[in-house]
């Protein structure tokens, strides 16, 4: 900046945003060097902005930000919205959030993919599964198409809070659809069973990626191996631990 200064290169919006975006202590000496020189923030301004504050669990600041930027006539994107949601989820604060993700349709902006799938597993971390259930119907029936990161977190939200049951219906509808084939999908489930002492069915889907083509990893069996060995299943581990050295993991 001092050498652009020097050369006679004067700082536009691009340079000011690419000092913000990585010098956040700075951000109100450069906000108002901004004002004084005639160049006024943006919407990627203000964004970066609430990022770094959010980073920093100033969420309250953040809001602030946001409110003062509508009051400069620049009016938040969705990214900003994410981002400030992301926030508040952060320090479980689910009840600004949600006021936050219903506001979006008001400002005429559509919650995008990261908007559902930031609030569903904000939700789910506080427990709030009824909720996050309504929020995946409007998914189904208005919003983007649920994609992989929304159905791990709620097989991890139904696991989490021993819903079994509720976990595996969602998983043989996926299953059945073949949504999903890779390993981070049935690790999620192998996952949940194990921490619910299911060893059995954890098995069972162990062999069922076999027979989908999709062969368990390392990470898969350390799985069902550390959940074996949480609940004393010393001979259970053994075995397994023989069938990936079998494997050559």
């Amino acid at each position: 900046m001092s050498e652009m200064k020097r050369k006679g290169i004067p700082p536009d919006i691009v340079t000011y945003n690419s000092l913000i975006d990585g010098r956040w202590k700075k951000v109100r000496i450069l906000l108002s060097d901004m004002v004084n020189l005639n160049i006024f923030p943006n919407v990627r301004t203000f964004t970066m902005v609430i990022k770094g504050l959010c980073e920093e669990g100033k969420v309250k600041y953040a809001k602030e930000v946001m409110e003062d930027m509508v009051e400069k006539g620049v009016e938040p994107n969705i990214f900003s919205y994410n981002i400030l949601i992301y926030g508040y989820c952060k320090k479980k604060k689910l009840a600004q959030a949600m006021r936050l993700f219903c506001e979006i349709s008001q400002k005429g902006l559509r919650p995008d993919i990261v908007t559902y799938n930031t609030i569903l597993q904000g939700l789910f971390e506080v427990g709030r599964t009824s909720e996050a259930k309504r929020i995946y119907a409007e998914m189904l029936s208005v919003g983007p198409r649920p994609d992989l990161c929304t159905h791990s977190t709620f097989l991890d939200g139904y696991f989490k809070y021993g819903l079994v049951e509720e976990a595996m219906s969602l998983f043989d509808e996926l299953e059945r659809k073949r949504e999903y084939t890779d390993i981070a999908f049935f690790g999620v489930v192998i996952n949940g069973l194990c921490k619910n002492g299911l060893f059995d069915e954890a098995k069972g889907i162990l062999r069922k990626m076999e027979d989908n083509g999709c062969p368990p990893d390392s990470v898969t069996y350390n799985v069902i191996v550390q959940g074996f060995l949480r609940c004393d299943k010393i001979s259970e581990m053994t075995s397994f631990m023989k069938e990936m050295d079998g494997r050559g993991f």
